[in-house]
């Protein structure tokens, strides 16, 4: 893992695999115990209602217990991967039902499967309510609004050269007298 190839890194197992559910259970409680410090801590929801102030030595005690929690596993790791670098397929072999038990996802991809197709179905159906119910409305109306609108300033295009040129001239002329006066 960290320093080289292993013999046993080859073929099927040589390919990175979902954790089972023996590592799932340690994570589910890692974020119970993340959500709940949160919600108490003082800029959390329940720590703001509760008035909790921020006491130092809990974030000290948080800190040192953390990285303890790292250096312990850092040096099981190290003890595993290059003390006895056959460790891991060591056991493996002699408990191969544990083994399955870490390969499988214990239904988690189906479940999530199911949980995306629910909403992206959600999606589509709130998209088609809101394209066929708002927006197809607003865009004609919209349109209805251009069309009226171009409609009724169509009377003020005759197509008579000599009254467009008198309009730009009287339009200019005006700019220019304004323009004067604010000097």
């Amino acid at each position: 893992t960290f320093f080289g190839d292993r013999p046993q890194q080859r073929g099927r197992r040589a390919h990175a695999h979902e954790a089972g559910p023996l590592l799932l259970w340690p994570v589910l409680l890692l974020a119970a115990g993340s959500a709940v410090a949160g919600a108490l801590g003082p800029s959390g929801v329940l720590g703001r209602m509760l008035g909790v102030r921020e006491p130092f030595h809990l974030e000290a005690a948080a800190s040192a217990t953390g990285l303890v929690c790292a250096a312990l596993g850092f040096a099981m790791a190290w003890l595993a991967t290059m003390v006895r670098p056959g460790f891991d397929w060591e056991w493996r072999a002699a408990r191969p039902d544990l083994s399955a038990a870490f390969d499988s996802d214990c239904g988690v991809q189906p479940l999530a499967h199911d949980l995306a197709r629910g909403v992206a179905a959600l999606a589509d159906g709130l998209a088609g309510w809101w394209e066929s119910r708002r927006w197809d409305a607003f865009t004609e109306a919209l349109a209805d609004s251009c069309v009226g609108l171009g409609e009724g300033l169509s009377g003020l295009s005759r197509g008579l050269i000599n009254d467009y040129l008198w309009w730009m001239l009287a339009g200019t002329a005006a700019f220019a007298s304004l323009l004067v006066l604010w000097r």
